[in-house]
Order: C-alpha cells, then structure tokens, then sequence
C-alpha cells in the first residue's frame, strides 16, 4: 500500500511539474467539456458588503446611512405629528413643534453564501449543455439604535417620576377647587357680570382645560417634554402664569410640574417611530437566521469559437500566438426569492428574476519569450424581466413614512454588463496565477406601481435604484487538466480555481464589497 501511493504521488508531481513542463502545457478557462462526457461544477463564492461608493468626503458611505438621521422629528416620521399636535397645544403653542426625538444611528452589514451546482453534458466537441441549481445564504446584521442627543422628549415621567405625577395633579386640582370656591363666592356676591368675575370664571377654566389636557398627556402618551427644553419650558411657563393668578384668589398651586428627565430608550424608539411604519414583520430590527435557499436556476449553451492546436510547450521557442475563445447563452428562472430590502442592501446580482445573458471568454496565450504569459479576458451582458414584489423600503430618504414602505411594484432591474481582463503567469502544466481588473456597469432599476383591486390609491414609487460602476481588482490560482495535453495522461479531467477580489472604486450607489470565490469541475462519466 506505501508504495502504491508513492506511486500515485509521484505520478501527480511529474505531471505538475516534471515531464509534462515539455509538453503542450495550457490553463484554459473554457464552459465546454469533451463529447459524450457529463461533468459537476461547484462554484462557492461569499459576498460581504462594507458601504456604498458615495460622493463624500471619504468617498464611501455606510450601508444603511439612509436610515441615520441627525435630527429625527415630525419631518421624518409622520406617525409622530399626533403627539407633537398634543404636546404643541399643551404647551400653548399656536404651530405644530418639529418635536425632536434626537437622531438615529443605523449600521449594515451583508453578506451573501452562493453555492451554484452545475451538470454539464458534452454534446459536440464544441457544444455543451448545462442546467445550474444556486442555493443562496443572504444575511442582513441590522444596527439601528436611537441617539437621543438633541432631544426635545424623553420618557413620560408617569412611569420614572417615583409618584412626582400623582402627586403634583392632586395637589393641583385641590388647588383649582379652593380657587373655584373662592371664585364662586365672589360671584355670588358682586355677580356674575363683575370683570373680576369673569376674570376668575376664566382663571378657573383655563386651569381645568390645561390640566385635563396634561392629565391625558401623562395618562396616554410614551414621550414628554424634556426639562429644560423649548417645548418643555412653554408646558411649564403655562402652568406657572396660571399659578401666579391664584394668588389674587388667595391660592398658591404646585410650581414643580413633572417634566421628563430619561431620554427615550431602545423599546420606546422602536414602538413609537418604527413599528408605525415597518410593522412587527417589516425592517429586521434583529438579526434573521439565515438558511441556504433556492436560487434562480439557470440553462447555459457554451459554443466553441476558436479551438486551435495545443498551445506552445513552457518553455518554447515557438513565436506564434494562440487564442482559444468560446461563448455561453445563459436563460436564468426566477426561482429564488426577490430582495424586498435591496435598497438598502443592493448586493448583486439580483435575485428572483427571470432573465437572459450572453457572455464571451478569450484567453491569449503566447509564444516565444512570453510563452509563460496568458491573458484571460471575458464580457457578459444581461437583460432582466419583470416581477412583482413587496419593496420594504421604496424611498430610503423617508425610511420610516409608512405610506412608503411595504409597496406592491413591479420590479425591473437594469441590464449590466461585466467585463474582465487577467494576465497570467504559467508555472507549468495547467497551473496559472493571475491578478486582474474587473467591471460592473448596472443600469438604473425600474418600478412600477401594481394596482389594487379594491381601488386603493397607488404607492409612491421612488424613480429606481440609480445605475453604478464598480471596479474590483482580483487574484487567482488555477489548475487544470481539462484539455490536451493533460487530459490524455491524467487519471481523471478536472480544473480548480481560487480567486479573491475587493472593489477599489465606484460610481454612486456601487456597493463597497469583498468577494472570495473557488471553483472545482471534474468528469463524473464518460
């Protein structure tokens, strides 16, 4: 058995490196696979965006930066202008205050597990069939936290004030019932339509709107003035002019109103601003258990072009030049689930839409004195259908309007177009290293309102997703004894591949990304 196996190992080594260094040695990336022979493919890859390429300062900006406001009011968040309207006439305001909860600080991260299986079949020597089943891991770490600095409101202090409430609103209507008593005596007296009558019959009216209006603040609202702020002084100063009245009935109130002392908290935040508009099912607050799905399968037909003789030997004399180049049809099926969160986390592609792409491979190897030298290069171009879908965020400048989240549209992404060029070193028999430049242009997205049967006015729907170039830079080894002369003294055909990239540079909206990718393909019967 030691033997055996240091048969099998030698023979590997001089087939990487030994005899076949004088053969006709390639690393050819090619889809086709030899007539008659059924091949599997796997190709994991992960995904993890960072930010968004942004016209700033930095140049980048964060995922999920549209959810962070520096100043988060009734502007923002509609759901908040019944409360601001009470607060606002409480403190005898004659406009609606912008009732400042402070800001919020939102930070994403995504990532993306893709595991595309592929069977191929060899029709011809140049024409291949294949069927690709992805399954997909998408995972979204959410961040939104409340930043109460600037804050106009905080927690109602019915809740954190140890009995302050209780206790000044009883003291302040048993005050209002020794200044009615007084009042009604003196009517009784000079009559009721004696100025200072109608002065107290006013005194005692304005008190008892005022508290019956503080009551049902302190008895039904999550927020309440801070002290010392704008909205929270106007509350106090109310109270206390009418405090400073009684005195000409011969009555001292309470001066201490309880205002909030505690910002808001987390639980707070989420009821009183994000669930209005998100809903118990809408933005993931807390990080989702991710599991493998279906992606979008796909049927590729890869088309031999240009199959000329085995490439030179490494190394060689030989001066010519040979190019190998093939083509491939992809259909892609929307079979995985679309991304109702894409605007805000626009990893690509996109998903869980039907779709067509074509795309060319070259690979210039040369001769002579480069005849360790390849150059890989590749272009695709893709068009996408349509699909309804419920978008969860259609305008990310008004993330927390629920008039405009959880829209029905009709999706259309844009068509894109990659391109790739990879110089290669070849070390010998089938194995390369490369490092190159990669390019995504993406087309601005589409959306369409879908109408309700029932008659229901149609969501606004935001322009699209605005089109972007990324650039990425990448890295890869590679090894394969898919073609001749290898493939005829291999025990068994098959090609490997490791590649690392990162985007270096980006257009507006173009994601901020890392991406670690391999590939393996070997012949499962001839």
């Amino acid at each position: 058995m030691p033997r055996a196996a240091a048969t099998r190992i030698c023979l590997w080594a001089s087939l990487f490196f030994g005899s076949a260094w004088t053969l006709g040695a390639q690393t050819v990336e090619s889809p086709l696979v030899p007539r008659g022979s059924l091949f599997f493919r796997m190709d994991p890859s992960a995904t993890t965006v960072e930010g968004l390429y942004a016209s700033t300062e930095d140049g980048q900006t964060p995922l999920g930066s549209s959810l962070s406001f520096p100043a988060l009011g009734t502007g923002e968040v509609p759901a908040l202008i019944p409360v601001a309207e009470r607060l606002g006439s409480l403190a005898g305001l004659s406009t609606t205050p912008s009732l400042r909860i402070g800001g919020t600080v939102a930070r994403l991260s995504g990532d993306e597990r893709v595991v595309p299986l592929q069977l191929s079949y060899g029709l011809l020597d140049r024409l291949t069939l294949g069927v690709t089943v992805p399954f997909i891991r998408k995972r979204v770490e959410t961040l939104l936290r409340l930043d109460p600095e600037g804050a106009e409101v905080g927690l109602n202090p019915i809740g954190t004030g140890a009995g302050s409430v209780p206790a000044f609103l009883g003291d302040a209507q048993a005050a209002l019932i020794t200044v009615q008593d007084a009042v009604d005596a003196f009517c009784l007296q000079r009559g009721e339509e004696d100025l200072e009558c109608i002065a107290g019959r006013g005194l005692v009216g304005d008190t008892d709107s005022f508290l019956t209006q503080l009551d049902g603040a302190y008895q039904e609202e999550d927020v309440f003035p801070l002290e010392g702020s704008v909205l929270g002084d106007g509350v106090t100063s109310r109270w206390l002019d009418l405090v400073a009245r009684f005195s000409d009935w011969g009555t001292t109130g309470p001066e201490g109103l309880p205002l909030a002392s505690d910002p808001l908290n987390q639980s707070t935040f989420e009821s009183l601003v994000v669930a209005p508009a998100w809903g118990t099912e809408g933005f993931p607050l807390e990080t989702p258990d991710a599991v493998m799905g279906l992606g979008d399968v796909e049927v590729n037909v890869a088309i031999g072009l240009l199959e000329p003789a085995p490439p030179p030997p490494v190394p060689t004399t030989d001066p010519g030049t040979r190019v190998h180049a093939a083509a491939v049809a992809s259909i892609r099926f929307g079979t995985g689930s679309p991304d109702s969160l894409r605007m805000v986390s626009p990893i690509d592609p996109p998903r869980g839409v039907s779709g067509f792409s074509v795309r060319g491979i070259a690979d210039l190897i040369f001769g002579g004195r480069l005849g360790r030298v390849a150059i890989l290069g590749t272009l695709e171009a893709g068009w996408n259908g349509s699909r309804d879908v419920t978008l969860l965020v259609p305008d990310p400048t008004a993330a927390f309007n629920p008039s405009l989240t959880r829209s029905e549209v009709s999706w259309s992404p844009g068509p894109h177009l990659r391109a790739s060029v990879t110089p290669r070193f070849r070390f010998g028999p089938g194995l390369s290293v490369g490092a190159g430049w990669h390019l995504l242009r993406r087309d601005p997205d589409e959306f369409a309102p879908v109408s309700d049967s029932g008659g229901a006015p149609l969501p606004a729907i935001p322009a699209g997703i605005d089109g972007f170039t990324q650039q990425r830079i990448a890295f890869e080894i590679r090894y394969t004894t898919m073609h001749s002369p290898l493939r005829e003294q291999a025990p068994f055909p098959f090609e490997i591949l490791f590649r690392g990239s990162r985007s270096f540079a980006g257009t507006d909206g173009a994601v901020v990304e890392s991406r670690a990718e391999a590939m393996v393909r070997f012949r499962l019967r001839d």
